[in-house]
């Protein structure tokens, strides 16, 4: 169930008119609102005047979190202006191994604080609630990611008490050209190609190799993962002696995806109503003038018969023009199968690589045929995996740690390079 209470939250705020206080369904445009006024992804070189995205939320502001058991929603409002929301965060609370024990640990994600509203103190005191309400829900230890170049977040994170857990990559795909297994798997006996697994097969398999590893889920945890309408399969090598791999597939953008604000300059809208109809009127009209014009040379130098033959390639080339207009405006506006996400990597035994390898080019196979545009992979840069698949050493995401119940950040270890990583608050 969400988490509740019964008394308003006032928070440390400079300004009396702030308050913070657990979320209602009525704030759920607000709270999406925000994803647009307080965007992090822009360009930094005309502050976001060039290039803007937000992210777009298809649904409830608050469907990832409902994909948890325990979860908290916390609000700011501006009593002043008639209870406007002007910040949000969102806590996820799992229960999962760390540190050397089972223990119950959160998520911490989506802070969003107003442009007009910052160097407030709110995304501080937002955040300190959310820390409050997660000890009370009994949570040991709260997480977060933040890009590494986002040095304000970062050094108002820092200020806080929070310390570096891991440094994160993105093993990352573009989806445009056909994957081909079976150069990834060339180096294999065909017995060792990578093949789907069942379900409850790959469920067991995640849940006894993360059992004891940071961030490792519980089977109930594990259960609820692996049964979502978004888990896509589960592709699994091995070799008979010793050696194995395993990696599964998950619908990356079915809550959230990224939706263009601005545009060179001009806002997205325009791009998406206005200029890309127009120019593929405009090429529309262009290949009716060409194809006239060859029809009528067509007709004068093979006769009468040729001019079918002409207009119906006039009229496929038409058709495939119109097509991937469209395509381009419904991107503009926003696609909810646009990035999938490989999890769950399991991999043991002395010749791991290239099954490992084989799996993953499996598993990108199988997203690109199920019509996503990119995959991406989230993994500690000091993991091996890292290395074997080509991104050792780029780290441009940190993840955060808090003790929330009484040890001292200063002693709290690093996660290890193999801790597990839920892509369901991300």
């Amino acid at each position: 169930m969400p988490w509740s209470h019964d008394r308003t939250f006032a928070g440390a705020l400079a300004d009396s008119g702030l308050l913070i206080r657990p979320a209602r369904p009525s704030d759920d445009a607000a709270c999406k609102a925000l994803e647009v006024s307080a965007s992090q992804f822009q360009d930094r070189l005309t502050n976001g005047r060039l290039l803007k995205f937000a992210l777009h939320h298809y649904g409830r502001f608050d469907a990832k979190c409902a994909q948890f058991a325990d979860w908290v929603v916390l609000v700011c409002e501006d009593t002043t202006r008639g209870g406007a929301v002007v910040g949000v965060i969102e806590v996820v609370l799992a229960e999962m191994h760390v540190h050397g024990a089972a223990r119950r640990g959160g998520f911490l994600f989506d802070l969003r604080v107003d442009g007009g509203y910052q160097r407030r103190g709110i995304g501080r005191a937002l955040s300190h609630e959310a820390e409050a309400a997660s000890a009370a829900r009994g949570a040991a230890y709260l997480y977060l990611s933040v890009n590494g170049t986002n040095q304000k977040s970062r050094s108002l994170f820092n200020s806080m008490g929070w310390r570096p857990a891991s440094r994160r990559c993105l093993v990352f795909r573009p989806l445009l050209l056909p994957q081909k297994v079976a150069a990834a798997a060339a180096s294999l006996p065909p017995a060792a190609w990578p093949a789907p697994l069942e379900r409850e097969a790959a469920e067991r398999m995640a849940a006894t190799h993360y059992a004891r590893r940071d961030l490792g889920l519980d089977r109930t945890g594990f259960g609820s993962l692996f049964s979502s309408e978004l888990y896509l399969g589960t592709w699994h090598a091995k070799d008979g002696a010793g050696s194995e791999a395993a990696l599964s597939l998950w619908a990356g953008s079915a809550f959230v995806g990224f939706l263009p604000v601005r545009l060179l300059f001009l806002p997205a809208r325009a791009w998406g109503y206005v200029i890309l109809p127009a120019l593929g009127a405009a090429a529309a009209l262009g290949l009716a003038a060409a194809g006239a014009r060859l029809w009528a040379n067509a007709a004068a130098v093979a006769g009468a018969a040729a001019a079918p033959v002409v207009r119906a390639g006039l009229v496929a080339a038409a058709a495939a023009a119109a097509t991937a207009a469209w395509r381009v405006i419904g991107f503009v506006r926003g696609r909810t199968a646009v990035r999938a996400r490989a999890i769950a990597p399991v991999y043991s035994g002395p010749n791991w690589e290239p099954l490992m390898r084989a799996v993953h080019a499996a598993v990108v196979k199988e997203a690109r045929d199920r019509g996503f545009a990119v995959i991406v992979m989230n993994i500690d840069a000091d993991d091996p995996l890292a290395a074997a698949l080509g991104v050792g050493g780029r780290a441009p995401t940190i993840f955060l740690q808090r003790s929330l119940s009484g040890r001292g950040e200063a002693e709290l270890p690093p996660l290890a390079p193999d801790s597990f990583f839920d892509p369901r608050p991300w």
